[in-house]
């Protein structure tokens, strides 16, 4: 039992990158490489070209949010 609490304590974070260029939602674990919508300890990446809206359909909670690109611009009305 201690075994098991011990690799719960250090869970490690992951790069949760956005892969859908099309736009879609959230908590669909296909929009995302590795294929799992980011959780409290990961770090959601949205950096690919494009013009796509990424719905936020769930309420989340991540450790960091990294968006666009030095050539990209992002619309804070499209955060819903």
């Amino acid at each position: 039992m201690l075994v098991f609490m011990v690799g719960v304590c250090f869970a490690q974070a992951d790069n949760i990158v956005w892969v859908n260029t099309s736009g879609g939602n959230w908590s669909d674990d296909a929009n995302w490489d590795p294929q799992h919508a980011p959780g409290a300890s990961d770090t959601a990446i949205i950096t690919s070209a494009g013009n796509y809206t990424v719905t936020l359909d769930v309420s989340t909670t991540v450790a960091g949010l990294v968006l666009g690109t030095t050539n990209a611009r992002q619309h804070p009305d499209s955060f819903n």
